[in-house]
């Protein structure tokens, strides 16, 4: 019954990382549930990794691709993890996008910047570091995004 399960479910794809702190804690879980699960060995992996990285991130990964299988992909996931998974580093990503975040002209573009605060609340929940969204100055930037007529509410 199990394996009638396992044929029927959906392929799931695995979006290429890019480097982006934000999306870094995604793409390991699915990297972890799709790939790594199902790979024996650390060769298959590194492979793998080349597949689904571009940018900064796939440079990475080659960079270390020389080196012996086992040495290289645990290389690679510890500079993975220093560079974008340390919380401070996903905080620091996240202020970056809600500052730089345009100003909000129409509803579109508020539910927009609704759906990113979202996932800011829900970063804050599980990543300390995030706390810093909540400073007074953070809350100022982002309710200076907001149409005019809703800087009361």
């Amino acid at each position: 019954m199990s394996v009638i399960k396992e044929l029927r479910k959906p392929v799931c794809e695995i979006k290429k990382f890019d480097g982006n702190p934000i999306e870094y804690k995604k793409f390991m879980r699915q990297f972890n549930n799709r790939v790594v699960k199902f790979t024996e060995t650390d060769d298959e992996k590194i492979y793998y990794l080349e597949q689904f990285t571009m940018g900064e991130a796939l440079k990475i990964v080659e960079g270390y691709s020389y080196l012996d299988a086992k040495i290289g992909y645990s290389a690679v996931l510890k500079e993975f993890e220093e560079r974008y998974g340390d919380p401070q580093v996903i905080a620091e990503a996240f202020i970056k996008k809600v500052i730089t975040w345009p100003a909000i002209s129409n509803s579109k573009s508020l539910d927009a910047f609704s759906i990113f605060l979202n996932e800011c609340s829900s970063a804050v929940e599980c990543i300390q570091a995030m706390q810093v969204l909540e400073y007074s100055e953070n809350i100022r930037s982002i309710i200076k995004k907001l149409p005019y007529s809703l800087h009361e509410k």
